[in-house]
C-alpha cells in the first residue's frame, strides 16, 4: 500500500501547475516519486517514511530510502502503552 501511494508517478495537467518555475522542470517535479534523468545528476526522491498508529496502541515505522543506488527498507512496529497517571 505504502509503494503504491509514495510510489507514484503521475504526473498533474500542466494547466494546473503554479507556473513559478521553467514549466518542464514543473511538470516533471509534479509527482509525488519523482525521478528526472538528467545529463548533471540524477534528480528525485531519495526517501520515504510512512508512520501509522492504530487505535489499540500499536505503532508502525516504514522507511524505504536510496543508498548507494539500492534501495534499503526498514520496518519497526511498537506497542503504545497507555499509563494512568
Amino acid at each position: 500500500m505504502v509503494d503504491k501511494l509514495m510510489g507514484n508517478t503521475i504526473k498533474d495537467d500542466i494547466n494546473m501547475l503554479p507556473h513559478i518555475c521553467d514549466t518542464e522542470f514543473e511538470y516533471q517535479l509534479s509527482s509525488v516519486f519523482v525521478n528526472i534523468v538528467s545529463e548533471e545528476r540524477p534528480y528525485g526522491t531519495r526517501s520515504t517514511s510512512t508512520v501509522v498508529v492504530k487505535v489499540n496502541g500499536e505503532f508502525f515505522f516504514y522507511e524505504k530510502h536510496m543508498d548507494n543506488d539500492l534501495w534499503k527498507e526498514q520496518n519497526e512496529t511498537y506497542t503504545i502503552v497507555k499509563t494512568d497517571k
